[in-house]
């Protein structure tokens, strides 16, 4: 494989704060990618996102229930996402 070419790391269901379950997946080179069911949304560097390449998933909740997505990235530490 090239190393500018795309390939999902992880990939990992979460459940939103309006019940819905949605996909998200850690995607190299591109950032990452969500599905909630409709369709997939890209977030990469122009959304924040801190690096093209992040390599894992995780997601908790915070102390109201409200989840939390955390990704981990290749050299820039790690990024959460809450929705906002």
């Amino acid at each position: 494989m090239r190393s500018d070419e795309a390939h999902t790391n992880d990939i990992l269901d979460v459940k939103a704060s309006d019940g819905r379950w949605e996909v998200w997946a850690s995607v190299w080179n591109q950032g990452l990618a969500r599905w909630d069911g409709k369709e997939w949304k890209h977030i990469g560097l122009r959304d924040g996102f801190p690096l093209r390449n992040p390599t894992g998933l995780a997601a908790t909740a915070d102390s109201r229930g409200r989840q939390i997505l955390w990704a981990s990235t290749y050299d820039a530490g790690v990024a959460w996402f809450d929705g906002t």
